[in-house]
């Protein structure tokens, strides 16, 4: 409002004679003067419009930059996407070649290991303790339970110290005489505490681990497998094609299983015994490598 506006106000003036409808009330605006306040009223219209243009203005640029953000997320996800994808065709690409090296070498050639694992006489310097033994033509791996509040359960490794292999298949066959668990462990280090291990049970479940100054990492958790023969005093083969950082697991000549692993490359192979409830023992027979 200004100085000297009228306002004019139908029916809200005094009332009408004869009565007839309240008349108009005229109202003329006045302003007193402050030097307090200064007023600017003519440049309300002129103000307005150029808050509304930066209004505008602020939003152009907010949608502009909610257009860049998306593409740049865009662009991540889809980066993301094409070497996750990459990385994965990778790990499929090396277990396919794995696999065929394996079949290759199994049916062209012979073992580069033949061990019937009767006694110690084929120079691979297995271990030999109360633990890791050769008794009625097997080696045995014997482990008793712990508390059972002891993280992870127990378990007894008896190495061929005299072995040493990089690309390639291992396989043996196992007999659980009594209790849990036994498997195989290969790329064993010369620590003897780090190395991968093939681990079946006789409740018919599997999984592979690797193992770190006496640290466990499952890279496939405990899974049941119907290619496991369960129970006690059954005979189970079970070998792993390594090749690169990928491995290739199998129970009784079926595939179980394939992950792939790159923290070691080479080392050697061995057998091992694991006692989750009741005291183990496991035999062994057969043990044969080949090259790839």
């Amino acid at each position: 409002m200004n100085d000297g506006q009228k306002i004019r106000l139908e029916e809200k003036g005094g009332p009408a004679k004869h009565g007839g409808p309240n008349g108009t009330l005229n109202v003329t605006i006045s302003i007193r003067p402050d030097s307090r306040i200064e007023r600017t009223f003519n440049q309300v219209s002129d103000n307005t419009q150029e808050i509304k243009h930066k209004i505008q203005s602020i939003r152009g640029l907010i949608s502009r930059a909610s257009v860049i953000l998306g593409l740049i997320l865009l662009i991540i996800s889809g980066t993301f996407y094409v070497n996750s994808c990459n990385t994965y065709n990778s790990i499929i690409d090396q277990v396919g070649i794995a696999r065929k090296a394996a079949i290759n070498s199994m049916t062209t050639s012979s073992p580069i290991l033949d061990d019937a694992l009767s006694d110690n006489s084929k120079g691979d310097k297995w271990d030999t303790n109360k633990n890791c033994f050769f008794t009625n033509g097997t080696y045995s791996v014997t482990q008793a339970p712990a508390d059972a509040l002891t993280q992870p359960a127990p378990h007894t490794t008896c190495t061929a110290e005299a072995t040493n292999f990089s690309n390639f298949v291992y396989q043996v066959t196992l007999t659980i005489v009594q209790g849990n668990c036994g498997g195989i462990s290969f790329r064993t280090q010369q620590n003897n505490t780090d190395y991968y291990v093939l681990e079946v049970c006789q409740d018919g479940s599997y999984r592979v681990a690797r193992f770190s100054d006496g640290n466990e990492n499952d890279l496939i958790s405990f899974t049941s497998s119907p290619a496991i023969r369960t129970g006690i005093n059954r005979p189970n083969t079970i070998a792993v094609i390594a090749n690169g950082r990928a491995f290739v697991m199998k129970v009784n000549y079926q595939e179980v299983t394939s992950v792939s692993d790159g923290s070691y490359s080479d080392g050697k192979i061995g057998v091992f015994a694991e006692a989750h409830t009741k005291q183990t023992m496991v035999a062994f027979n057969n043990a044969e490598v080949w090259n790839l």
